[in-house]
C-alpha cells in the first residue's frame, strides 16, 4: 500500500466501490 494524502486515499476508495458496481 502506497502511502498517499488522506484525499487522494479517501478517492481511491471511493473509486473502487464505484468500480465495483
Amino acid at each position: 500500500m502506497i502511502r498517499t494524502s488522506e484525499g487522494e486515499t479517501i478517492r481511491a476508495k471511493g473509486r473502487a466501490l464505484i468500480d465495483r458496481q
